[in-house]
């Protein structure tokens, strides 16, 4: 693209992201609505290979500087610049989308290389060009959080009329025209910022490039991201999914730097902060000149009152850092070892271990870490952070590594342990150095020739009951797919797990079950059961026929038969549903002495009921695959639970005809949109749920209720019932992950949410996903 020539310096600019760079405003933003348009067209017809995984490959492969397509939070792919290696042994790599301006951590698999893909892919420039905004700064040389976040809200994926006012060494500071009006004096008179004239602009920032010159090459350090789960091979955390590219974990570089006549330069630190926009994308059709990214350091207060030096101080010596990251470890192969499985829940495709020779050292660190008094983080957590957690269940804390930000609730990655959990901000604290520098005690690995099972819930449950509380011998083996995670046989009582596993498969009727629908694809569906926003069923409107025969068949069934009395975690089976009586398809998911705890297959509610309300099931009666397809609502599935959310889910979804969008799959759950087409205009139930929770003022107008056209259609399930006052109890989730603390004992009730959105008196007990 070219440079636009010193007559003509307006140009319009469409921007697609904000950042702070110490006192400065970085703007980013598309000039080529040509070039945009022709590189969106090259992804729509490279989609489909880029999902098969041509393109994909080995972490060798991956160097900084290389140009590739990465997946990003929204399931699309991008245009990418590799800019960072240093997690590459855990399968992670920094980019930037090189379109957009914005920078994430990725997972290696989310990386295709574009040698089979048309050469334009390579030959067309970044589209993301970077400016700073002239004329406004911030005194205390950083944008804070919530500044930042407004900007983003207010100026991205819009048009803008922008004006080249000069040039430093590095990136031109330009002035933009927003609703009418300068865009710098609109921030300054709303206070976002402080009034800078250009030429102590340009001299502040040429001093800033030319110590930047100095630092070109330290090298950033990018901190765990979350991973995916794709084909068999697990990564080591979970993705949550933006709405696009520019909503991203921005990197900001931050430095304590005083000020006194000079500006003195440190190392930078990689901070990265959460942007979330929703507004739609027109590109433009006007040229400026592509620039790679520089990246200055956060500066502190600038006296604008007298212009710097001209002379540089040198830069006094760094005081000694912290660790930004824990050291993992891996296991030889052929050795063997003694080990706990301390994390179990995804079954045998992703689990972790600890060795039995590190139980005292583990206890002894825990112990060290409990006694002692804990500081809250100095600074807003990023994502990567290495600190302390406190877990919800036993409330001890723990080490822990920050993978999402979500209000005032952090995601936390416990590495000694294995498992996640959204943990409040005022349980988090600051870790200290010593306690960052020993390896982690948890090794996450895949069980060797998991390929041979059949996959599905049950297999997770059985595989937990084999291993949880037991010591077992693991032998490492040689990795059977990408080298990103560990690969072990694991032995009990000298029995190969996988063949007790293999066995107990064998010798039970299994559902099938059916297949998650494909992304992007619409379909009509009936919602059987909602717990929340981020864990409800539903089933395929074209099945329900088909699955009314079966429910016959099943009470033929039942009807004729007798208990077989206890039967196994995880068989397939029959279940009475207590409050109506009826009997529906089930699988056992847990045994308390004369009572089991079932899961319903084709609704997705668990109960639990006697022995004697079970009956065997024939062959004939599990041809039908297992109707309940987990689900969870866009725009809900990284919020924390909320009861009041739920609840309105369930008034205006449960046991209704809607079309489901899926946008997009994480794990065993489909990430939707509900619409409600039998109203005039079609309602969108995430949409219509904002709208219910905003306050009311007294004189506002009421939105007319839509009018349904026709009844929806109902059936009978064993969530169809009414209350009549009848107490339910129900488990909340608390993020998009399942609860990871073990069954509680005792008495615990297990019953579903009721069908009644009103007739739910309490909610106290919890069941388990």
């Amino acid at each position: 693209m070219a440079q636009p020539s010193i007559n003509s310096r307006s140009f319009r600019l469409f921007v697609t992201h904000v950042d702070g760079d110490g006192h400065f405003l970085k703007i980013s933003g598309q000039v080529d609505h040509q070039a945009s348009l022709m590189i969106e067209t090259l992804f729509d017809a490279a989609r489909d290979n880029l999902e098969k995984g041509i393109g994909a490959v080995p972490p060798a492969a991956i160097h900084e500087g290389v140009i590739c397509a990465a997946k990003y939070k929204d399931g699309t792919y991008y245009r990418a610049k590799v800019i960072n290696t240093n997690n590459l042994s855990t399968g992670l790599v920094g980019v930037h989308f090189i379109d957009f301006g914005n920078k994430d951590i990725i997972s290696l698999s989310a990386i295709r290389f574009f040698d089979n893909y048309d050469p334009m892919f390579l030959e067309l420039r970044g589209q993301a060009t970077e400016y700073y905004l002239s004329g406004v700064m911030n005194p205390s040389g950083r944008w804070e959080e919530p500044h930042l976040l407004k900007l983003q809200s207010l100026l991205c994926y819009a048009e803008y009329s922008a004006t080249v006012d000069a040039q430093t060494r590095t990136l031109p500071i330009i002035s933009i025209q927003f609703k009418g009006t300068d865009l710098s004096s609109h921030l300054v008179s709303i206070r976002f910022g402080i009034a800078l004239p250009l030429a102590k602009q340009e001299v502040l920032l040429l001093q800033l490039s030319g110590e930047n010159q100095q630092l070109a090459n330290f090298p950033p350090s990018y901190a765990n991201e979350s991973p995916t789960y794709p084909e068999h091979v697990p990564f080591l955390i979970n993705q949550n999914f933006p709405s696009n590219p520019a909503s991203t974990m921005r990197i900001q570089q931050n430095a304590s730097l005083p000020f006194n006549g000079s500006i003195q330069m440190a190392p930078s630190m990689i901070g990265q902060r959460l942007l979330v926009n929703k507004a739609s994308r027109n590109p433009v059709n006007l040229r400026a000149p592509v620039r790679q990214p520089q990246h200055a350091p956060a500066t502190p207060p600038i006296n604008v009152s007298t212009p710097p030096p001209n002379i540089v101080a040198a830069a006094k010596p760094s005081s000694p850092k912290k660790s930004t990251t824990y050291k993992s470890r891996l296991l030889e192969a052929n050795s063997q070892h003694k080990v706990f499985v301390s994390y179990s829940e995804e079954g045998p495709e992703l689990f972790a271990v600890q060795l039995v020779s590190d139980a005292k050292k583990l206890q002894d660190m825990m112990d060290e870490i409990n006694k002692r008094p804990h500081s809250s983080l100095t600074e807003p957590p990023m994502i990567g952070t290495v600190c302390l957690g406190r877990m919800s269940g036993d409330r001890i804390i723990c080490r822990a590594i920050v993978m999402n930000l979500s209000g005032s609730q952090c995601k936390l990655f416990f590495v000694d342990f294995g498992d996640t959990e959204m943990v409040s901000y005022y349980d988090i604290f600051d870790i200290p150095e010593e306690f960052v520098k020993p390896n982690v005690f948890a090794m996450r690995f895949c069980l060797s020739g998991v390929k041979k099972l059949e996959k599905g819930p049950h297999l997770n449950e059985t595989f937990k009951q084999l291993v949880n509380g037991k010591v077992l011998t693991l032998k490492v083996v040689a990795p059977e797919g990408p080298p990103l995670i560990q690969y072990g046989e694991l032995y009990l009582d000298n029995k190969n797990v996988l063949e007790l596993l293999m066995a107990n498969m064998k010798d039970k009727l299994q559902f099938k079950w059916i297949e998650m629908l494909p992304l992007g694809s619409r379909q009509s569906v009936l919602v059987s059961y909602v717990d929340s926003c981020i864990k409800f069923f539903v089933q395929l409107s074209d099945k329900i026929d088909e699955l009314n025969a079966v429910m016959e068949a099943v009470r033929a069934h039942c009807e004729n038969s007798s208990s077989p009395g206890e039967l196994p975690v995880g068989a397939a089976c029959c279940a009475r549903f207590p409050d109506d009586n009826n009997w529906y398809r089930a699988r056992v998911r847990d045994t308390r002495g004369n009572k089991v705890v079932v899961v319903y297959v084709d609704y997705g509610n668990e109960q639990e009921v006697e022995v004697s309300d079970l009956r065997t099931i024939t062959p004939d009666l599990i041809k039908l695959p297992a109707q309940a397809m987990k689900c969870a609502l866009k725009g809900y599935e990284n919020k924390v639970v909320e009861t009041k959310t739920s609840n309105q889910l369930e008034m205006l979804a449960l046991e209704k005809t809607l079309t489901a969008h899926v946008v997009g799959i994480l794990s065993s759950t489909m990430v939707v949109s509900l619409t409600d087409e039998s109203v005039s205009p079609p309602l969108d139930v995430a949409r219509k749920m904002t709208q219910l929770s905003q306050p009311r003022s007294s004189h506002e107008v009421k939105a007319t209720t839509p009018v349904r056209k026709d009844a929806p259609e109902t059936f009978s399930s064993p969530e169809s019932v009414s209350d009549d006052g009848h107490k339910k109890s129900f488990r909340r989730e608390k993020s998009f992950k399942e609860d990871r603390r073990p069954p509680r004992e005792g008495n615990e009730e297990f019953q579903p949410r009721g069908g009644s959105f009103r007739g739910r008196d309490s909610k106290k007990n919890n069941i388990s996903n």
